[in-house]
């Protein structure tokens, strides 16, 4: 087909742009509902299960015109497949100031996915050494929530880089579920804008390697994360982008002499001591490369990255970012944002030296970030029911979320993605 045709589609009860946890999430639902689904995807379907593929290949990285860069994954299942399995409940308070209650889809996924700490025989020597030294630094840690199935984990620690074995739970579950009740996917497909007509939306228009095509829908869900998202929105008249927030995060590391850790998975544990009055977190991981690298411009010869112990350090956003129609991003680290990380540097230097890590040999990464959200906030571009100005039009994924929870947003995303199924439902 020549570039630029249009070419008009099925028409669908709802059309969902974005498989990620919202995407997958409602699709299922609705799919469960009856109603005929069409979910598009931007990227592609890869093999991770088996090791067919490399996830992190996929990550794509946007780095804002202040020059912080900003981690998301276009693929289908989207971030949650390279994601460390963190399944926490996380905002329900201000959610629940604003009319939104999500504590009973929370407890029906936790039961669902069997959500749990991890077994102690996943966690090794590192996590034991962090833990011990937590608690003598007044800096408590506590087991992380996972979606990861311990029968089919062999703690090979690569869950940022998608998992292979397929114990760490996906998106990717639920998109297989809603093809197996009737759902249809249209890969490589970028929705460009939402079709509306008389206030209301008709469905999407995208784009291809084939040209450009429509999409028929009664109702249209964008769930293409917290940078994309904003753009479609802003390309079909609706004014979104602002109070863009990310979770800024950098790691400390330090070598432990005569101590050499086993492989284990990232995020084994959190500290949310200070999440509340200094907002931030502690959580113990390893970025193998990058400590490689800074091994090798030292010359340290004598020890490796199985000899390093590291916090990452994860900020709650203050939200001034913005997203831009031609999606270009306005991010910067503010002094807020900076006393903020010299605090939390502080103490996970605390908690290193405690765990036995040589003063003399700590050293930081450099900040980046993750989970952008809040660029399509409730009470700002849609309302308590997700939904916009546009009558049909719905938004389910980070960009709702009305600030920054430092935690990681999944099971929240989810969770609202079950609600917005039933209040579909309950519409029509």
């Amino acid at each position: 087909m020549p570039w630029g045709v249009s070419v008009s589609m099925d028409t669908y009860d709802v059309v969902v742009v974005g498989s990620g946890a919202g995407g997958a999430t409602l699709a299922r639902e609705l799919c469960r509902w009856g109603f005929s689904v069409c979910v598009v995807e931007r990227g592609l379907r890869h093999d991770i299960v088996g090791g067919g593929a490399h996830a992190a290949a996929y990550t794509d990285t946007v780095v804002s015109t202040e020059g912080v860069p900003i981690h998301r994954a276009i693929m289908a299942g989207g971030t949650t497949i390279l994601s460390a399995g963190n399944m926490v409940p996380c905002l329900e308070g201000p959610l629940r100031r604003r009319g939104i209650d999500i504590s009973g889809e929370v407890r029906a996924l936790q039961e669902e996915l069997s959500l749990s700490p991890l077994l102690p025989s996943l966690c090794h020597e590192a996590t034991e050494a962090v833990a011990r030294a937590g608690a003598a630094a007044g800096m408590p840690f506590e087991p992380l929530v996972k979606g990861i199935d311990p029968s089919r984990c062999d703690g090979c620690g690569l869950c940022l880089t998608g998992c292979a074995t397929g114990a760490k739970w996906t998106a990717l579950s639920f998109l297989d579920e809603a093809v197996w009740l009737g759902a249809s996917v249209r890969y490589g497909a970028r929705c460009t804008q939402v079709l509306v007509q008389n206030g209301r939306a008709t469905g999407i228009e995208i784009e291809t390697e084939e040209g450009i095509a429509s999409i028929g829908a009664r109702n249209v869900v964008l769930c293409a994360g917290g940078l994309e998202t904003p753009v479609i929105l802003q390309k079909s008249g609706i004014e979104a982008g602002r109070h863009l927030s990310v979770d800024l995060l950098s790691h400390v590391y330090g070598i432990v002499k005569g101590r050499t850790f086993s492989r284990e998975l990232p995020m084994t544990l959190v500290c949310t001591a200070r999440l509340g009055d200094e907002g931030y977190i502690l959580s113990p991981s390893v970025n193998a490369r990058a400590v490689s690298r800074h091994l090798s411009s030292r010359g340290r010869t004598d020890v490796g990255v199985a000899n390093v112990l590291g916090l990452m350090i994860k900020i709650r956003d203050s939200g001034e970012g913005r997203v831009f129609p031609d999606g270009t991003v306005s991010k910067r680290v503010t002094d807020a944002d900076r006393n903020i990380f010299e605090h939390a540097r502080a103490a996970a230097r605390r908690v290193l030296i405690a765990a036995g890590a040589e003063p003399d040999t700590l050293f930081e990464s450099s900040i980046n970030g993750a989970h952008p959200l809040g660029s399509a906030a409730i009470g700002e571009v849609v309302s308590p029911t997700l939904e916009t100005r546009v009558s049909g039009l719905y938004v389910c994924d980070a960009s709702v979320l009305p600030e920054a929870p430092g935690l990681p947003p999944i099971l929240t995303i989810m969770a609202l993605a079950l609600r917005l199924a039933a209040h579909l439902a309950d519409r029509a």
